[in-house]
């Protein structure tokens, strides 16, 4: 297979592609999905609003998962041993839920335990998702403003480039023919 051919694969498909790419990095995808948004391989739009989709059913997962996990007898058992500690998640929803999503959405590695123990401690499905909902409309807004301009900002390097390679061409073309200007004057002043 070649490369174009490839390439004109990825590119008819391109969304397709943004899902299972979104599920194993979503930061670091949406970053650089904004960044081709701005090249026009993507519609910023559909882009942001697949990424955020994305967030709300696996955070609804692991939200649900926990509800699921809370009524197990298996779940119990484990509930007595960390009891404290499912205490102090408890204060934390009910006091500092705002923190306490950011924190399960952007803490890398203990994030979806954190969003479980929503689901587990009975925080209202409502106001979880209220709560996801607005943490991932700012989490991907910043990282698709970034992309987008960083994305921009490589357009114009470009840009700039093809501008100053014409222009080193062009001065490397007039001092060649500048030069064997010179040298057929100073070659007519020796001969005659």
């Amino acid at each position: 297979m070649s490369l174009d051919s490839l390439t004109s694969i990825v590119i008819a498909h391109r969304y397709w592609i943004l899902v299972p790419l979104s599920l194993l990095e979503g930061p670091i995808v949406a970053f650089a999905a904004a960044a081709l948004a701005s090249r026009g391989y993507f519609d910023p739009y559909a882009a942001f609003g697949l990424f955020v989709v994305k967030d709300l059913l696996v955070d609804g997962g692991y939200y649900y998962a926990g509800r699921l996990a809370a009524g197990r007898r298996e779940t119990s058992r484990l509930m007595a041993r960390v009891s404290s500690n499912l205490d102090q998640f408890r204060v934390q929803w009910t006091r500092h839920a705002w923190r306490t999503t950011l924190a399960g959405k952007l803490c890398w590695g203990i994030g979806p335990i954190v969003l479980a123990t929503g689901g587990v401690i009975g925080v209202p499905a409502k106001a979880f998702f209220t709560y996801v909902l607005i943490v991932a409309l700012l989490q991907y807004g910043v990282l698709f403003a970034l992309g987008y301009s960083v994305g921009r900002a490589f357009q114009a390097v470009s840009v700039a480039m093809r501008a100053v390679q014409f222009v080193v061409a062009a001065s490397v073309v007039a001092a060649i023919l500048y030069g064997r200007w010179r040298l057929r004057a100073l070659e007519e002043t020796q001969l005659g």
